[in-house]
């Protein structure tokens, strides 16, 4: 639950013009947990989170612009 919420924090504070692939945030994760999780997981929990892809983040990022 709290890799879920950190997921959500750091989508929440990424750069709209460059925002996080499902690979930096894997890293980002693995680095600041300790653990060797895979992309595949957190593409899992992101989409359980309802936050859509990066790319269709950036395309949301431009519209609001």
């Amino acid at each position: 639950m709290e890799i879920k919420n950190y997921i959500k924090y750091l989508i929440d504070n990424e750069e709209h013009s460059s925002p996080l692939n499902d690979e930096k945030i894997t890293s980002i994760i693995n680095k600041k947990f300790n653990t060797k999780l895979v992309r595949r997981t957190i593409s899992k929990y992101r989409e359980e989170l309802n936050i859509p892809t990066s790319r269709q983040r950036k395309r949301m990022y431009k519209l609001s612009d």
